[in-house]
């Protein structure tokens, strides 16, 4: 059983900020939606909108990349969710395009066989002050913040006063837990999707972790590398790529990215341990513990190889090539400059003219 509303947030449009604006749900016509699965929003979707086109995605987050990285044109959700989503995305393309008409109720679920507490939750609500329910909503979310935010212990006293009249005793209590639940409801979506982003750091369009996680697990295998547990790092870049954004469109780029990941992607599939990011632009890391120099050369090299094929295959692609350093951990050296070797070898292997693999073995590689 549910209560009655105790506050109601408006769902909005997200989009790209090339995006025609949206007056309502009429304005979709052949764009593609994007929701989280098992949302209640799709049948609505499909009963007011009969031929309106819908991915689902397994999260939150995944609906966002999926409208940043131009798999989808449109995502819904409440509004300050929207707003606090786009900011720990750091989805710098998109924004809130207008709002959708519909309204998303908070609520409390009471179990069906207690019909007299949702009255008296009910009776409760009624008698509660919008301005209170705001305040209360705010307290837990933090996306309307009061001008005097109260202690939290002052909180729930003035939480339980204002309720004590409506409420027996024994469901004051019941009742304060159930809507500090409800509140924090929000904030838990956040905290998770927030969570995840610190954990995995996933590149909108590449769908492959960044700096983050790359700085946080170098860090730790340093502390494990050894003669027995080599740790090798191959920078790879892809040749001539501002070529192709000139020449093909930034579209065409957007999907050279992509499919470089991806074969890279399956590279990594059978090595338990390596770690793949996108360094940045068309610039990839690719981290190999337990792994000796000369094996992270080959897989270099055989990378190079299935890249340069794969193209072959894509007629609306340009013939892509890469290029590659390998550099190994040596004891003492800092993070920054095992890295540095890595790239320095990249380098070479592009003054020679490119479509290379470039190793960077020292006269004390691989020794510890």
């Amino acid at each position: 059983l549910f209560t009655q509303p105790i506050l109601e947030y408006p769902l909005v449009f997200i989009t790209r900020k090339d995006y025609p604006m949206l007056q309502g749900l009429d304005d979709i016509g052949q764009a593609v939606v994007v929701r989280q699965k098992g949302s209640a929003l799709i049948s609505l979707l499909r009963r007011r909108l009969p031929n309106v086109k819908i991915m689902e995605v397994p999260d939150t987050a995944s609906a966002y990349l999926a409208v940043s990285a131009g798999k989808a044109d449109i995502a819904i959700a409440v509004a300050p969710v929207a707003r606090a989503m786009i900011s720990q995305l750091a989805l710098d393309n998109l924004v809130v395009n207008g709002k959708t008409g519909l309204t998303y109720p908070i609520r409390i679920a009471v179990h069906k066989t207690q019909p007299k507490l949702r009255d008296r939750l009910d009776a409760a609500i009624r008698q509660m002050p919008l301005s209170e329910r705001v305040r209360i909503q705010s307290f837990y979310t933090g996306d309307l913040a009061p001008l005097n935010p109260p202690s939290e212990a002052s909180s729930h006293a003035d939480l339980k006063h204002s309720l004590r009249r409506q409420l027996e005793p024994h469901a004051i209590t019941l009742f304060a837990l159930l809507l500090a639940s409800l509140s924090l409801g929000l904030l838990l979506i956040l905290w998770r999707q927030k969570r995840k982003i610190q954990e995995q750091a996933l590149d909108a369009l590449t769908q492959l972790p960044t700096r983050h996680l790359f700085n946080e697990r170098l860090t730790k295998l340093i502390r494990k590398a050894s003669p027995k547990t080599p740790l090798c790092l191959i920078a790879v870049d892809i040749d001539h790529f501002k070529k192709i954004n000139d020449q093909y469109g930034h579209l065409k780029g957007d999907k050279v990215l992509r499919t470089v990941a991806q074969i890279m992607q399956k590279a990594t599939q059978s090595r338990k341990g390596d770690l793949l990011v996108r360094w940045g632009g068309e610039e990839f890391m690719w981290l190999c513990p337990n792994t000796s120099f000369k094996q992270a050369c080959g897989l270099a090299e055989w990378l190079r190889e299935q890249v340069q094929l794969a193209f072959k295959d894509h007629p609306d692609l340009p013939n892509v090539t890469l290029s590659a350093g390998v550099a190994q951990y040596q004891r003492g050296e800092s993070a920054e400059l095992f890295i540095q070797r890595a790239d320095e070898a990249l380098y070479r292997a592009k003054r020679l003219g490119r479509n290379r693999v470039s190793c960077a073995q020292t006269a004390s590689t691989p020794s510890f």
